[in-house]
């Protein structure tokens, strides 16, 4: 399944991968947005 995921990777750019509901997408990108700065 890593391969899988890294060949995605590699020819997308990206991973689509399903997320955790319970994870606040707004707060961690806020998040990241304060430790990048």
């Amino acid at each position: 399944m890593l391969i899988a995921q890294e060949n995605e990777l590699l020819e997308k750019g990206f991973i689509d991968a399903p997320i955790d509901p319970a994870l606040d997408l707004f707060a961690e990108i806020e998040k990241l947005k304060k430790e990048k700065n």
